[in-house]
């Protein structure tokens, strides 16, 4: 895994007219690296990288192929998803 230094895409939208922010959709948080991993997985096979600390990149498999779940490290199953707290509507 390779993380870079980033500026926050979203600081942008602070210039941006009241009425057309949409705050649901724009994260406020402070966006500091972007990381890239890459592997192979095979089918009916789950994947898990631990990204940072307590935190890991889970392929979890479905009928349909597979889910994209974030879990704590910890979980070997994966099966709390906290992507949904940190992904915008």
């Amino acid at each position: 895994m390779t993380c870079k230094p980033a500026s926050n895409p979203f600081t942008n939208l602070l210039s941006i007219n009241e009425s057309e922010y949409w705050g649901g959709y724009y994260p406020n948080i402070e966006i500091g690296q972007v990381c890239e991993f890459e592997g192979q997985v095979s089918k009916g096979e789950m994947y898990q990288l631990e990204f940072t600390d307590g935190l890991a990149f889970c392929l979890i498999p479905d009928i349909e192929g597979w889910t994209i779940a974030v879990s704590g490290s910890s979980q070997i199953d994966c099966s709390e998803n906290y992507g949904v707290f940190v992904t915008p509507p």
